[in-house]
């Protein structure tokens, strides 16, 4: 990294705003490289578990909507549009008998899973800036599962991750 940012310095003029912004998105870029190339890199003791969830992410998003200097920028404005859809999904989810977080893993909802990460590429084509969020956060956290809710047998571990709110009662 430390040669990416000499080299960065080479390439780009940090005098210029415009410049230093692509600089910084380039070194970000780097760095996000770097931890997929690389497990453990970028963390405070290397091979601990990183103890901040896609979960948590998403709900201190959920707060900058909350705070007017966030909310009123253009990433805080694509933040809040994605947030509000994960409320509908999850609404609708709910009242169709799975848990509020039942549409990130069941099979009934692919279309609504795909139809997020459509919106989240229009925005992040719209406003640059956006990139990063939907990389890091967004789009982790509707990622499509291996294990279809619908396909999970009822066991500790599942009742451990959903609770109760499984769709179907597993005929056996």
């Amino acid at each position: 990294m430390e040669n990416q940012r000499v080299q960065s310095l080479e390439i780009f003029n940090i005098n210029d705003p415009q410049q230093n912004r692509k600089r910084n998105r380039f070194l970000s870029l780097q760095q996000i490289n770097a931890r997929e190339q690389f497990p453990g890199y970028d963390q405070t003791i290397v091979g601990l578990p990183a103890t901040v969830n896609v979960e948590l992410q998403v709900e201190e998003l959920g707060k900058w909507v909350n705070e007017p200097k966030l909310s009123n920028t253009r990433v805080g404005q694509d933040v809040k549009r994605i947030l509000s859809l994960f409320d509908l999904f999850s609404k609708k989810s709910f009242a169709e008998g799975y848990s509020q977080d039942g549409w990130r893993s069941s099979r009934k909802y692919i279309k609504e899973r795909k139809f997020l990460r459509d919106e989240i590429a229009r925005l992040t084509m719209r406003n640059d800036d956006f990139y990063f969020v939907a990389q890091r956060v967004l789009l982790p956290y509707i990622a499509e599962r291996q294990d279809f809710l619908e396909d999970m047998i009822y066991d500790e571990n599942v009742y451990a991750e959903y609770g109760m709110y499984l769709p179907n009662s597993m005929e056996t």
